[in-house]
């Protein structure tokens, strides 16, 4: 039963998929024949997926954000919902609908159409307490088969559809994500031309399913096949692609990668840090939606003829300059060339700088730190992270019990929490850093209990998310599938877990910090919140939200 009803299903989109890609041809003033030779019922798949619910649903996501490696994609999901895509540099939820297909537009779409339909990022969020199940249709050819854009001049190289896969799979195992189709980009585009994809209201009437249809980009489409007899229903409303006005300039390097130059006159860290730190708002985007971005540091450029170097190549490869630059004369010098060439640049250190000296009423020294002529004496902070280095070094992985009362924050949790990692973190800030781990069946270090409960903070982690950590890590370590020990069990997971949870409960002035998908800054930053409203050495605002669970409270790694 299950068997024909897949079948009769697969038949039925399979017929779909090719009127809508031949009505997307068509308004681009393409009647192509190439869908119908190329994207057979062989070379398309039908696939089911199951998504098992998740207890911290809002933080795991059981797919990944992506785009679709074929032409188009028609999903079917149930009333549970989840499924989620990116507009205007956003997440929206596609409201779930069980009398609905979704369209989306796939990579070779976009290629063949030379980017006038765009493929769509999208993922999936898990339900926290029931699964979820779709079932995806995906019209692509056969691995041999050249897709060419049909719209000259192409900004895309011809590929073949297996060419495609290979260099996806590539891309994953070097980058751990998807690159796609930036990586078949012209460097060099000769006759600039840009097309725009109005918004059409693809009206679509099906008998086999009275469904309202929504396509990804800049398409909608509703149902009028209610009380309609079984033959479908076509009409295309709307106005056809169109030319737009020319770039202004007469030629323009186009780039998969875009490139952000980092020039400092000092060691590059603050220029570095900062830019990372920016670039980490755009996670969302910078891989699948087309622009992955390259990272230069230009560290210790101290004169203009090596400066103005470097900004000629930014030129050239129509990267962004932001640079940190103590000397104004540099400073001034690198903002007028940047006017000139037409780079787009940012000064990260100027505007402080003179914000602070309009405040202090003195005039900066205008030397890079470790220049001739500054001083650089070694401070009594210096040697205090040394010392906090060396301490945490010492007593990583429960090492030297005895020794628990000298540290100034001590961390606990079971294996693969992120302990050693946070502390080292910590260490570099100047805190001397114990961790402990609560392991089953190993006795807790008496010492844990005797110290001053105010330094102890309890780490723990989503179970899915750690089965995957320390399977990761077995895996690294040499251990097959067939000798793994329980350590990577889901069972024995959830009971190790629950074992420390019991530990936490025994001490509820010990903070205990979620720290499931969230990066080691994050959770440093909440421990140094707390640490210090204990302290009373600095007052700081509060944590935007502390939670209760079963006589604990829990600290999630977000900032208010």
């Amino acid at each position: 039963m299950l068997s024909s009803t897949m079948e009769q299903f697969a038949t039925t989109v399979s017929n779909l998929a090719q009127k809508l890609a031949e009505i997307l041809a068509e308004k681009m003033g393409h009647k192509s024949t190439f869908f119908k030779e190329n994207c057979l019922p062989n070379t398309c798949y039908l696939r089911m997926n199951r998504y098992p619910p998740c207890p911290i649903a809002d933080e795991v996501f059981g797919l990944m954000p992506h785009t679709d490696s074929d032409f188009l994609t028609i999903l079917h999901q149930d009333e549970i919902g989840g499924l989620q895509l990116v507009k205007d540099g956003k997440w929206i939820a596609v409201k779930p609908n069980p009398e609905a297909l979704i369209i989306n537009i796939g990579d070779l779409f976009q290629a063949w159409s030379n980017g006038v339909y765009r493929s769509v990022e999208h993922r999936v969020v898990t339900n926290k307490l029931v699964e979820r199940f779709s079932t995806a249709y995906f019209f692509c050819p056969s691995y041999d088969t050249m897709i060419q854009s049909c719209v000259e001049p192409s900004i895309y190289k011809s590929f073949s559809f297996g060419e495609f896969r290979k260099q996806v799979q590539e891309d994953v195992k070097r980058f751990g994500n998807k690159i796609g189709l930036p990586d078949f980009l012209y460097e060099i585009l000769t006759t600039p031309m840009a097309i725009d994809s109005s918004n059409f209201a693809i009206e679509l009437g099906f008998f086999f399913w009275p469904a309202q249809f929504a396509l990804a980009g800049n398409w909608t489409a509703r149902s009028t096949a209610r009380r309609l007899p079984w033959r479908s229903v076509l009409r295309l409303v709307g106005r056809s692609p169109r030319r737009r006005a020319p770039w202004a300039a007469a030629t323009r390097k186009v780039f998969g990668v875009k490139s952000i130059y980092m020039v400092s006159d000092g060691t590059g860290w603050t220029a570095e840090h900062s830019v990372n730190a920016a670039l980490g708002q755009f996670d969302h985007c910078l891989v699948d939606r087309g622009c992955p971005v390259n990272t230069h540091l230009f560290s210790g450029i101290d004169d203009s003829e090596r400066l103005m170097k470097i900004i000629r190549q930014a030129a050239k490869e129509g990267a962004m300059l932001v640079y940190t630059l103590a000397d104004p004369s540099l400073a001034e010098s690198a903002q007028q060339a940047c006017r000139i060439w037409g780079i787009p640049s940012t000064d990260i250190l100027g505007p402080i700088t003179e914000a602070i000296a309009s405040h202090l009423g003195v005039l900066p020294s205008g030397l890079p730190r470790g220049a001739p002529g500054r001083s650089s004496h070694l401070s009594e902070e210096y040697f205090r992270r040394i010392e906090a280095i060396e301490y945490t070094i010492k007593q990583d992985d429960g090492a030297l019990p005895e020794n628990l009362h000298k540290a100034e924050v001590i961390l606990t949790g079971v294996s693969r929490t992120g302990k050693t990692p946070l502390s080292t973190y910590l260490a570099h800030k100047g805190y001397k850093v114990a961790n402990v781990p609560l392991v089953m069946g190993v006795p807790v270090p008496k010492t844990l209990f005797e110290v001053n409960p105010e330094k102890v903070f309890g780490l723990t982690i989503n179970p899915v998310v750690l089965q995957t950590i320390r399977r990761a890590r077995a895996k690294s370590l040499g251990f097959s599938e067939e000798i793994r020990s329980n350590y990577s069990e889901m069972d024995y997971v959830r009971e190790e877990l629950e074992f420390a949870r019991r530990i936490f409960s025994k001490n509820p002035s010990w903070p205990v910090i979620e720290v499931t998908g969230k990066a080691i800054e994050e959770t440093a930053a909440v421990i140094l919140r707390l640490y210090h409203d204990r302290q009373n050495k600095c007052s700081m605002p509060k944590i935007s939200k502390r939670i209760t669970r079963n006589g604990m409270f829990f600290f999630p790694s977000v900032l208010g």
